[in-house]
């Protein structure tokens, strides 16, 4: 009885050991599969609202200086804003 107790209480211990290592390895380990490429094409943008650096610095500028009050239509920003409350 003592015996067949060891080889089941060991035989859960190496189970153990084994599901922590493989938890383990995912996290650590390289992904196994990459992505398709037309995934990270889509990634890139290109789509209905493009946005150069010179619009983000406009923006910012703007934002120094401004009085306040609603952004003026048919701009990047109010489209934004729209787009994110409706």
């Amino acid at each position: 009885m003592v015996r067949q107790n060891r080889f089941l209480v060991s035989a859960v211990l190496c189970f153990g050991a084994f599901c922590l290592t493989r938890l383990a390895s995912t996290f650590v380990g390289a992904p196994l599969t990459s992505r398709p490429q037309s995934v990270v094409l889509n990634a890139r943008g290109g789509g209905e609202y493009d946005i150069s650096d010179a619009d983000i610095q406009n923006f910012y500028n703007s934002l120094l200086t401004g009085a306040g009050g609603d952004p003026p239509k048919g701009t990047v920003l109010s489209e934004l804003i729209v787009k994110f409350f409706h």
